[in-house]
């Protein structure tokens, strides 16, 4: 579990590549990120992405490769421009998961 929430000052997230098993990504209330690094598409054992009020967010990386997401809270995000072509089945993923 990786919890940045409320890490106001936060400009940009780590490289993901190393963190291939992380299951859990907060970043919650990062309201001066604007850019989540292109690694999290290699998060294939991420079950919840919780992006909520991360009011800066444009654009998340073109491809995400998240086949275990059950969770993901988008809510809030009133600057995104362009949701990214979601790759995999997704089978844990339901409508009532996504929390817009």
């Amino acid at each position: 579990m990786m919890n940045l929430k409320g890490f106001q000052n936060l400009i940009k997230t780590p490289d993901f590549t190393t963190a291939s098993n992380l299951e859990v990504l907060i970043l919650e209330g990062c309201t001066k990120l604007v850019d989540i690094h292109l690694s999290i598409g290699v998060l294939k054992s991420l079950k919840l992405l919780n992006l909520r009020d991360y009011r800066s967010l444009r654009t998340l990386p073109t491809k995400i490769g998240m086949e275990s997401l059950e969770t993901l809270i988008p809510s809030g995000c009133s600057s995104l421009i362009r949701f990214p072509e979601i790759n995999g089945k997704m089978e844990r993923t339901s409508k009532n998961s996504i929390c817009l």
